[in-house]
């Protein structure tokens, strides 16, 4: 089915957002792998445990932000917001 105008510009609008917050989402990762490098450099691995945590939790919030690019639906945090 062919996508609408409107829906084509929502669509952009939280394309927008998304890529945003998979920017927000990046630098966010890029500190917790050195964070992680340095406490594997040290053995400490309570905190190894605990960044690896954090970047799956990252990771999944990205792969999810990939797969509604395109999409004219908010996603879950803007519709609770919204």
């Amino acid at each position: 089915m062919p996508v609408g105008k409107h829906e084509g510009d929502i669509a952009y609008a939280l394309d927008l957002t998304r890529f945003d917050e998979l920017v927000r989402n990046a630098d966010m990762a890029v500190n917790l792998w050195s964070a992680f490098g340095l406490a594997a450099e040290r053995g400490d691995s309570a905190i190894i445990r605990h960044h690896a945590r954090q970047l799956t939790v990252l990771t999944r919030a990205a792969l999810a932000l990939v797969k509604r690019l395109g999409e004219a639906e908010p996603d879950d945090g803007e519709r609770a917001r919204g």
